[in-house]
């Protein structure tokens, strides 16, 4: 038992002296993003530093306790792998981030989300079932790891750090494998950004802004209420960021327009169709 208490004590210490230099007990800002948001990677990273630091702390005060005083004969492999998975997913994923912001393919617009649902949520807030698979395999593999730390105090008279079981390491690896996928893949999804103007009659030209639109790739369509408008005929001022309409005279499904009808917009590219969708309201009836 005190072996553990020491290892929660330790624990406290490094928190202690993370207060000391941030003045805060939020240690979990260590796993935001850029963007202010909680990382899932980060955070994968930042559990698995607090409970293998946790495990060495107990065995190495248990085995203080019995007199033996050798330094641990070895770092189990699957601890290291996992430590190495995490590291390596949140460096790839980091990696793929500053890539597509750099080449104008992401955003990333700060407090659009906040608090611990971003952990299995996509950028849009959207669920997203490779984070949560991955965070489940994590959570499980922690809490094993964990208890076989402390079972080890009862069944070794010198303790040594335990493994992560076979099984668990090739689903955690397929958790990382899905997540990177899923990050590598999600940009290629049109977002968008803003209209410009947000309302006026029939015949306004209307600029979409955003990512992954397109431009003057031929695929391209603007849609209004899940209906696609006609081609353009100039794409000229297209871009892979912005894209240029006109609201039609009437609506795309054949009725006349309202003043005060609202109309959803999204941009479809390449057999995507946006994450999100904008609204502009008509302001005048049809003509």
């Amino acid at each position: 038992m005190l072996p553990i208490l020491v290892g929660l004590a330790f624990l406290a210490l490094v928190f202690g002296l993370y207060w000391v230099w941030k003045r805060s007990w939020n240690v979990f800002v260590l796993a935001e993003g850029a963007d202010g948001r909680l990382s899932t990677s980060k955070f994968q990273v930042l559990l698995w530093t607090i409970v293998v630091l946790f495990g060495y702390v107990v065995v190495e005060t248990g085995r203080f306790m019995r007199g033996n005083f050798d330094a641990l004969d070895k770092i189990p492999p699957n601890v290291l792998i996992a430590l190495g998975f995490t590291l390596g997913t949140a460096t790839l994923a980091k990696g793929i981030t500053t890539s597509f912001i750099a080449g104008g393919r992401l955003k990333k617009e700060p407090d659009k989300q906040s608090g611990a649902s971003t952990l299995v949520a996509d950028d849009d807030g959207a669920p997203d079932l490779s984070k949560a698979q991955l965070l489940a395999w994590t959570f499980l593999a922690l809490v094993v790891y964990v208890v076989r730390v402390c079972y080890q105090l009862r069944v070794q008279h010198w303790p040594e750090l335990p493994d992560i079981d076979a099984p668990l390491m090739v689903l955690m690896g397929l958790g990382q494998g899905a997540y990177i996928g899923k990050k590598l893949t999600t940009t290629s999804t049109p977002r968008l950004g803003e209209l410009n103007p947000t309302q006026g009659p029939p015949g306004t030209t209307v600029t979409v802004t955003g990512v992954a639109l397109g431009g003057k790739d031929e695929s391209t369509r603007v849609r209004l209420d899940d209906v696609s408008l006609p081609a353009p005929a100039d794409r000229s001022n297209w871009d892979d960021d912005h894209v240029v309409f006109t609201i039609p005279d009437q609506h795309p499904k054949g009725s006349p327009w309202a003043a005060g009808d609202k109309v959803e917009i999204r941009v479809v590219s390449k057999g995507h169709t946006s994450a999100n969708s904008l609204t502009f309201t008509v302001t005048a009836a049809s003509p």
